[in-house]
């Protein structure tokens, strides 16, 4: 039997039988006792479409209108209002000119369909685990300040 009583722990955003799981809505704050930046999940929620979606809290403050990329699991929720207006497979996104974010909510630099392009062929030659490479991969594409900032706690 689940339980009722438990805490969501991430935001999804649903549509049928697509769900992004999403850290966009996480607060983030630097813990000065421990000396480390953690999320704290506390807009953690199923998002359905149709419904609106928490576009600033007090670390973060993203447009009304922008997307939110994920190629590890190839999909693309759109939020226009601040609602969650659709959910795609990365195969059908096409750059509309929205700023885009990742699944962490860093800004993605892309200003056309070839840097989408680019930032997507770029992702598949290497491997998670290639610490380097992912890290570099993460300096080329994502801006993490710039819909983020990150509070004391």
């Amino acid at each position: 039997m689940e339980n009722e009583n438990a805490k969501q722990v991430v935001s999804k955003l649903v549509k049928d039988d697509l769900v992004m799981i999403t850290a966009c809505f996480d607060e983030y704050y630097f813990v000065i006792p421990e000396g480390l930046i953690k999320p704290h999940p506390v807009n953690a929620k199923i998002y359905q479409v149709g419904e609106m979606v928490p576009i600033k809290g007090e670390s973060y403050e993203f447009p009304d209108d922008f997307n939110i990329i994920d190629l590890h699991f190839n999909m693309v929720a759109y939020i226009r209002d601040a609602r969650l207006n659709d959910i795609i497979t990365i195969e059908k996104y096409r750059y509309d000119g929205c700023p885009a974010v990742n699944m962490m909510g860093f800004a993605i630099k892309l200003s056309s369909q070839e840097d989408f392009d680019a930032f997507k062929a770029h992702y598949k030659t290497f491997k998670l685990s290639e610490r380097s490479k992912l890290a570099a991969f993460a300096n080329r594409w994502f801006e993490i300040t710039e819909f983020r900032n990150i509070r004391y706690l």
